[in-house]
């Protein structure tokens, strides 16, 4: 019996320190490098765009009994303690700006969640499945969308 309860109270404690990593590429709140390449901006709704996004982020932290933590772009970081994040969308969820975020939390993340981005190599590097996330309901950049389905 005793046996039993230490190995509740162990997988519970285990629970609070589960988590998914989403690998935030900027887009679509910020247009990235679409002006020095001569592409529009992004045209969609950037709001109703997030708010799906922190919906479905809601139901997986639900199905996984994990907290998504959200790894921003380099270019798009805060570093200044009074920022939570640069993205206003994302101020409801845990977010990590420290400069070694992603390799100091993927060997024990469940799995990551990404669109696109050469950050593909954590997962790969750490043995964990990523989920790439597409909506067919949102627009994406002309680069975004062929990387996408690349």
């Amino acid at each position: 019996m005793i046996t039993l309860i230490h190995s509740f109270i162990k997988k519970k404690k285990n629970n609070k320190n589960r988590y998914i990593l989403y690998i935030d590429n900027g887009a679509p709140y910020f247009s990235g490098d679409a002006h020095l390449k001569g592409e529009p901006s992004y045209k969609g709704n950037i709001e109703k765009q997030y708010l799906d996004l922190n919906n479905f982020f809601n139901k997986i932290e639900k199905i996984f009994n994990a907290k998504i933590i959200v790894i921003p772009h380099p270019k798009y970081k805060s570093y200044s303690a009074k920022i939570k994040s640069l993205n206003p969308f994302f101020n409801n969820r845990k977010v990590d700006n420290h400069y070694n975020a992603l390799p100091r939390l993927s060997s024990n993340c469940l799995f990551f969640i990404q669109k696109h981005s050469t950050a593909i190599a954590f997962p790969i590097f750490f043995n964990k499945p990523v989920l790439f996330i597409y909506s067919s309901i949102h627009g994406y950049q002309r680069e975004e969308w062929h990387v996408l389905f690349y």
